[in-house]
């Protein structure tokens, strides 16, 4: 059996070959460097090599790296380590093992998270026993886990963060001890990438998924530890990939996001991910290797990868260069209209603003966080009426008037709601309750139109407006059914002649046009009953925002999450109750929109202020409840997430937004 032998001789041959490769096949005097046997990426700055030692655009030319581990890639306790022998040693991409001992050795555990033990630094960011204090990070728990029959938990790697490439001598193994810290075996990698051949360049850009908290004393940590060093006046700017950042607090988003970064260019951050997914085809291979010929193995791995990157950059780079051109030409134009339509003043401010955030960073970037400033709602506009109803209308009581007419309206919204829940075979006990519910609501209308003969002073008028709902947001009342809401029909037989209660007309002011109230004198109670359709309809779209919220929240940790059927059936009631309370929003909307149509609103307002809602617009939101979410890019929030419904919004419609 000579597999030994032929597993030696394959490990000299592949040396042999890349030495040879590199230009030490025949250099007895100095062998290989650290990562002078590995290839890295053609199109990443390198002063001296592929650009002028001097750029005057150094925004252009930063160094952006994204870094993660990947805890597939183990490595088992070697029976006998000390008959190991290395043939290239951190010559490629995995770190030189004697300085990185030494390096993990000096590192100090340190049991907390957010503060420091002493002066030596025991970092507080090490995560080591305690979870993130951002969000529970699988990445930091999975190295820490207690496997004692591993030297290794995996690996963690550094890469160009446009193109993937590996960066040479920054792959390190992850390695649980009582004396090692997590982000110590990081910041290694992470220096040794930063000084890859890239010493003229003074900012670097630090893509990782926990990027919130390796940084927070990344600079003490590199002052006050002899292994690692960075060049002298960089500058790290730690940023969270798009993908991890959605399970990041929200106050990570600006911070953090790669969209707020001048110089970061469209990237995601995530590039590494790709990379693992051939990788761990290897990595299981490699397990019970020994150290040295796991390091090789790897490395030829990565080598391979960087290979295939660089014979296909010229492909990738046009295919790029096509999608940014395109990207400018679909933005240029509606974000020049959007700057011509606001307030010069303001847009100079916002620039300001802008450039002292870029300029700060931290707490200065919470400029783009979400900002919603609360419309009036209609208690606020009713308390406001009431004070001042006797000298606008002359009457006393005219507010509760109209308030009692659109409780009215809503009373008989849900009695339909009741009538189309009814099963096709409802029985008598059924039947009497909605027969009960009409009666009390005939009742309540009787005398609300006794009371409008008070406020009209005898006036006759007509029937008043006819309820009508829109089929497409009455779905979910019949879904458990399984019945079509236009089939439904009033259950109760008992009616006779009358008009069903639910169905009466409820004379308002809206309910003549705007030339006979005004023959009638009536517009002073058309205007009271104007200001409170628009509190109606702020109300309904606040409460809209809220149950669509209510909702996402429902499906991203209930249902995602439910770890039986009892959970996951509670989960399916709590959204259907969500939905109906949706539709109902949506349907006294339309009612109060359709009235301040009938109300003489000017169409300006109901085409960009109080819009149409439409069925597409009220799937599950994620844009507001997790403004960080991957992909929020690309996508558009529905108009009444953008806009503010309160005060003069015709003037200011995209401001406050903005802000």
């Amino acid at each position: 059996d000579r597999y030994r032998e032929l597993m030696r001789v394959s490990r000299l041959w592949r040396d042999l070959k890349n030495r040879k490769w590199f230009g030490f096949g025949h250099n007895v005097e100095s062998g290989p460097g650290p990562g002078d046997l590995a290839l890295f990426c053609p199109s990443c700055p390198q002063p001296g090599i592929n650009m002028p030692l001097l750029w005057e655009q150094k925004w252009l030319v930063m160094r952006r790296l994204v870094v993660d581990g990947n805890f597939t890639a183990q490595h088992m306790n070697m029976r006998e380590p000390e008959l190991d022998i290395f043939l290239s040693d951190g010559s490629a991409y995995m770190v030189t093992d004697a300085e990185y001992q030494a390096h993990l050795s000096s590192a100090m555990e340190s049991k907390e998270v957010s503060q420091l033990i002493d002066f030596s630094f025991s970092v507080a960011f090490s995560m080591c026993q305690k979870r993130s204090t951002c969000s529970n990070h699988r990445a930091v728990n999975a190295a820490n886990a207690n496997r004692s029959n591993l030297r290794a938990t995996g690996v963690g790697a550094t890469a160009c963060a446009r193109h993937g490439c590996f960066v040479p001598h920054s792959v390190v193994d992850f390695q649980k001890g009582e004396r090692q810290v997590f982000f110590d075996l990081l910041y290694y990698s992470i220096c040794e990438g930063i000084k890859h051949s890239w010493d003229q360049i003074d900012t670097s850009l630090v893509i990782y998924d926990v990027g919130c908290q390796w940084n927070l004393h990344f600079a003490e940590r590199v002052d006050n530890c002899p292994a690692l060093t960075l060049p002298d006046n960089v500058e790290i700017i730690a940023a969270v990939g798009k993908f991890h950042l959605s399970a990041h607090k929200l106050a990570c988003f600006a911070r953090y996001s790669l969209n707020f970064i001048v110089g970061a260019a469209q990237v995601d951050g995530e590039i590494l991910e790709t990379l693992w997914a051939p990788f761990n085809k290897i990595s299981p291979t490699a397990r019970s290797m020994s150290q040295a010929h796991r390091q090789e193995i790897l490395d030829d791995h990565m080598r391979n990868s960087n290979w295939k990157k660089l014979v296909g950059i010229v492909k990738t780079l046009l295919r790029k260069y096509k999608r940014a051109n395109k990207g400018i030409d679909d933005t240029r134009i509606p974000f020049e209209d959007l700057t011509k339509s606001l307030d010069v003043n303001k847009v100079s401010l916002w620039e300001s603003d802008e450039k002292r955030a870029m300029e700060r960073r931290g707490e200065h970037l919470d400029i783009y966080h979400l900002r919603i400033d609360k419309a009036p709602t209609m208690a606020e506009i009713r308390l406001k009426l009431t004070e001042t109803e006797y000298a606008d209308t002359g009457k006393l009581g005219s507010v509760s008037w109209l308030i009692e007419g659109i409780n009215l309206e809503d009373a008989q919204d849900a009695l339909r709601v009741d009538i189309r829940q009814l099963p096709q075979d409802a029985s008598a006990t059924q039947k009497a309750v909605v027969a009960e519910k009409r009666q009390k609501l005939a009742v309540r209308i009787s005398k609300y139109h006794e009371k409008t003969d008070a406020m009209t002073q005898g006036i006759e008028l007509n029937s008043g407006t006819m309820p009508m709902d829109d089929i497409r947001f009455c779905t979910a009342d019949t879904e458990e059914l399984g019945q079509e809401v236009g089939d439904v029909e009033f259950t109760s037989e008992e009616i006779g002649d009358e008009v069903p209660a639910e169905v009466m007309g409820i004379w308002m002011p809206s309910s003549i046009s705007h030339q006979d109230a005004l023959a009638l004198d009536l517009g002073a109670l058309r205007t009271e009953e104007l200001q409170l359709r628009q509190g109606q309809a702020n109300d309904c779209l606040e409460r809209l925002r809220q149950a669509l919220g209510h909702k996402s929240i429902i499906y991203r940790q209930h249902f995602r999450s439910s770890d039986s059927t009892w959970v996951g059936t509670r989960s399916k009631q709590e959204a259907f109750r969500c939905r109906m309370k949706i539709d109902k929003c949506v349907r006294s909307y339309q009612r109060a929109r359709d009235a301040m149509g009938r109300l003489g609103v000017d169409e300006e307002t109901l085409r960009n202020v109080y819009q149409q809602i439409q069925p597409n617009q009220l799937t599950i939101n994620q844009e507001v409840t997790e403004e960080n979410r991957y992909g929020q890019g690309s996508d558009r929030l529905a108009w009444f997430w953008r806009v503010n419904n309160g005060g003069d919004v015709r003037e200011d419609l995209w401001m406050d937004e903005c802000e």
